[in-house]
């Protein structure tokens, strides 16, 4: 091969590879990729950024354009369209270099100057593992002659400059300065058939499954979604077709045959007819599989057919895909996970630490070993998952689990979890032996947890539990405050943490999770067996206002803090009218506020270690900034009079032991109404005893989380001070044992390791995580019955919780969309794609905070929705 120089204007197929990327592009290196690789690629040739940098070297203003593309703001689109079309109106004056001009012709002349071309962009930071840019380029379809050839590559240089593609860049980080661009020049081929192929579903994620979509005439209608496709999905493991959909295809586009291209209105025998036979859906699959197994990851690929012959026309990673769990099962076996994300409601990524953190804090399942990460605890994605297939496998659970996860998790969790337990492929694993193991050592915890759980609801005695856990908790945290003032050296110190991580919990839990569990239980055995007395409503008030519980108790003192300010008027209308840094800079000196100030200590005393979501120890805590609890405080002297909050909660009480005493004595009438009376009494008796410690484990572990996190800062600032962490904060992106190594290893290299997982970190916040998902990556989507569909009228905003093909009929009078879950490739993403409406995905409690008659403003370009009224 020759070898490649910077100032080499173009370059032909044949010698391109991946390690080329910088000089012809995303989408030139694959075309090089795939051509060395003898799949069936149309020929052409690449201009490399050399030529792309030799344009912009003739631009006098180069420096003062890309200074005005960086200071743009992402939210000002105004300022987006104003520096966009002044870029592009002073590049489109300047002419293409001579020897560039020379190079395009002389690659052009080899190729055949007798042929149609596509002129397409190729960015250097497009078609890559985190970010695909697909799109944000033009591309040229049928372009003929040296005239045409000259004026479209111009075009698709000019085109990194268009307002979608500096948004895209400006949103994603990559600097302007660093994209350059490469055009692709690849000879027409005027199909009879194209599509897209992805070789993974876009739509459930599942990497077993296939999708192409097919059409009639080029492939860049189907891409830009003016013609309708045919759905394909083939099971990669046995080639078998799992799914057909015909679509109503219309259209279809063609080339002129002097250039350009035309839409052609289809007939009835081949509007309805199916585009691709058997043979030809396999003989795409097997070059997707190929493709796949090339790059190592799934792949999204565009292609065509001319007569019998099928062509790879693109390729790209599919971006848009969850991360599988890693590593994966190695039983074979298909494995289904939870996240513990949305467990604790909070979807934002984990750090690196705060997820080993958990991995070692998890008893389950590690009790051989303690002080390890926990082998069913599972980071993807930056989130927490639960490998629960082992406990899947027992037929109790298998029946039950479903049904509880729903009820007391999350509503939309049950379903998937209940779809996949079902499948025989699933079911499998119950024989296989790896997963028989699973399941023994499961049922060695569980067991015990379910003896307790009958006995804490049925024969012991409720009464007094809460003093009971509160004294053993804090004999728990005076003994490791003892512990930790021991170790002389930083890694023996670190080790503390880690012995009590990995053993305290455990113990904790096989104490008080029976008594947790039996509250819970001790509902819904009320709710089951006393419906005829009890609504389910009421039900839920016998487990408020509890009196103890941790949480509630933290909730009555902040009330608390803001009544001690209500005692001074001056100081009340201060705090109104400043800013919560400024009051937070100044609390030692605030007007007429030393009561205030000294309540503030004594409340961060005890609860500062707390914070939004505290499950992440690298989150900040209220003692770090405690500006969102000050806000909360200030909330309360806007809108609440002194002594409001102890009123509800007495109100709640009275209202939980007036509803219980009715209950008890509603259920002693008719037949075993005394049987009934003692087994009611004694299931409220539970709920008022065990319902209040519900808190406490976490409350427990909040504070172990927080002398841990003194001791990593300790070790963060030391390695800092040794030059081997740029940043304290960069301690956040190690793991916990990894950190104990570092520190036991002076010459342990992590600036690297560091590097890479903020650049995951902040991939992953882009990324919306499933509730629910497999070892094959599918996400188990819920199904809803047409029934439950609502009626949408033309011009209306449909808002829903999410969508799936039953819904799609509706996006035909939808003008826009909304969903509580959902991502770039989920079904309502793609349909509205489709059928070109705004969409906006990931809108918690969207279908709460919107009413039906509501106007709203969809911002699909920006990523919210506008409420404007009634």
């Amino acid at each position: 091969m020759e070898k490649i120089t910077n100032t080499q204007f173009t370059l032909p197929f044949s010698q391109i590879s991946a390690k080329d990327l910088i000089l012809v592009g995303g989408k030139g290196a694959n075309l090089g990729e795939m051509t060395q690789g003898g799949l069936p690629v149309p020929d052409g040739f690449c201009l490399t950024t050399s030529a792309f940098k030799a344009f912009m070297a003739d631009f006098a203003g180069a420096h003062d354009m890309y200074a005005q593309l960086t200071s743009i703001q992402t939210d000002d689109l105004d300022m987006v369209r104003q520096v966009g079309q002044t870029v592009r109106q002073n590049l489109a004056n300047i002419p293409i270099p001579h020897d560039v001009k020379t190079s395009i012709l002389s690659a052009w002349h080899d190729m055949g100057t007798e042929h149609a071309y596509a002129v397409r962009s190729s960015a250097t930071a497009e078609d890559l593992p985190s970010a695909s840019f697909a799109g944000q380029q033009d591309t040229y379809l049928n372009i003929k002659g040296e005239a045409s050839l000259l004026e479209h590559v111009r075009k698709c240089w000019i085109s990194l400059f268009t307002d979608r593609a500096i948004l895209y860049r400006a949103k994603n980080n990559f600097p302007h300065r660093d994209v350059h661009l490469s055009v692709v020049v690849q000879r027409m081929i005027f199909p009879d058939i194209s599509g897209i192929m992805f070789t993974a579903d876009p739509v459930t994620g599942h990497r077993k499954i296939v999708s192409i979509d097919a059409s009639y005439g080029l492939g860049e209608a189907l891409v830009s979604g003016i013609v309708s496709a045919d759905l394909y999905k083939v099971d990669k493991r046995n080639q078998a077709i799992v799914e057909i959909k015909v679509a109503d295809k219309k259209l279809a586009i063609r080339p002129k045959p002097d250039g350009g291209t035309y839409q052609e209105k289809l007939g009835d025998d081949l509007c309805h007819a199916q585009v691709l036979n058997d043979e030809q859906i396999r003989a795409l699959v097997k070059f997707g599989t190929r493709i796949e197994a090339h790059y190592g990851c799934p792949q999204d690929i565009e292609w065509c057919m001319e007569g019998t012959d099928i062509y790879m026309v693109q390729t790209r990673p599919i971006t848009s895909l969850f991360p599988l769990p890693k590593p994966p099962p190695s039983d074979g076996s298909l494995h289904v996970y939870l996240s513990f994300n949305h467990i604790q409601v909070m979807t934002d990524p984990i750090s690196p630490m705060g997820i080993s953190i958990l991995q070692l804090l998890i008893p389950f399942g590690k009790e051989k070993f303690p002080m390890h990460y926990n082998p069913y605890f599972v980071p993807v994605g930056g989130r927490a998952y639960i490998d629960l297939s082992a406990i899947l496998q027992l037929p109790i659970f298998n029946r039950l689990y479903p049904e509880v996860v729903a009820a007391i998790v999350d509503p939309l969790m049950g379903q998937p979890i209940r779809d996949v337990i079902d499948r025989e492929e699933f079911r499998c694993g119950r024989h296989n032996p790896e997963i028989r193991a699973s399941v023994g050592r499961v049922a060695k915890w569980l067991l015990p947890i379910f003896v307790k759980t009958m006995a804490r609801t049925w024969i012991q005695k409720p009464d007094g539990i809460v003093n009971r856990v509160e004294q053993y908790l804090d004999q728990k945290l005076e003994s490791i405050h003892q512990h930790m003032s021991k170790p002389q050296t930083l890694a023996e110190r670190l080790k503390v943490p880690q012995y009590f991580l990995g053993e305290m919990l455990l113990d904790i839990l096989f104490k008080f999770l029976p008594a947790i569990i039996s509250g819970i239980l001790s509902q819904n055995i009320i709710r089951r067996m006393f419906s005829n007395y009890i609504t389910p409503i009421e039900v839920i008030s016998l487990a408020q206002g509890l009196s103890g519980n941790a949480t509630t108790e933290m909730d009555l003192s902040v009330g608390d803090l803001a009544d001690t300010a209500r005692q001074s008027p001056k100081l009340v209308k201060y705090l109104l009218n400043t800013d919560a840094r400024t009051i937070l800079e100044n609390m030692e000196s605030l007007p007429d506020g030393q009561t205030f100030a000294q309540a503030w200590h004594a409340f961060l005393e005890k609860y500062g270690m707390r914070g939004p979501s505290e499950i992440d120890i690298a989150r900040p805590c209220w003692r770090d900034n405690a500006e969102s609890l000050l806000q909360v405080v200030l909330g309360n002297l806007q809108h609440g009079e002194s002594g409001t909050h102890r009123k509800h909660h007495q109100r709640l009480v009275v209202e939980r032991e007036k509803m219980g005493a009715r209950l008890v004595e509603n259920v002693q009438h008719g037949m075993f109404g005394k049987i009934k009376s003692k087994i009611a009494q004694r299931l409220v008796r539970n709920i008022s005893n065990y319902m209040v410690i519900r808190e406490h484990p976490k409350f427990f572990i909040i504070h172990l989380l927080d002398l841990t996190k003194k001791v990593i800062i300790e070790a963060a600032e030391v390695l800092h001070a040794q030059d081997r962490l740029d940043n304290v904060s960069d301690v956040w992106y190690l793991e916990f044992l990894e950190l104990i190594f570092v520190v036991e290893h002076p010459h342990k290299e992590i600036r690297s390791v560091i590097a890479k997982r903020k650049t995951d970190y902040i991939r992953y916040h882009n990324m919306i995580p499933p509730r629910i998902m497999t070892s094959d990556g599918e996400i188990p989507m819920v199904k809803h019955s047409r029934e439950n569909i609502p009626i949408i009228n033309h011009g209306e905003i449909l808002v829903a919780p999410f969508t799936d093909p039953g819904w799609t009929p509706l996006f035909i009078n939808a003008v826009g969309l909304v969903m509580e879950v959902g991502g770039l490739m989920t079904h309502g993403s793609v349909v509205a794609r489709e059928y070109g409406i705004p969409a906006v995905v990931g809108v918690l409690n969207c279908t709460k905070l919107i009413k039906t008659g509501q106007r709203i403003r969809v911002h699909g370009d920006l990523g919210y929705v506008e409420i404007l009224g009634q």
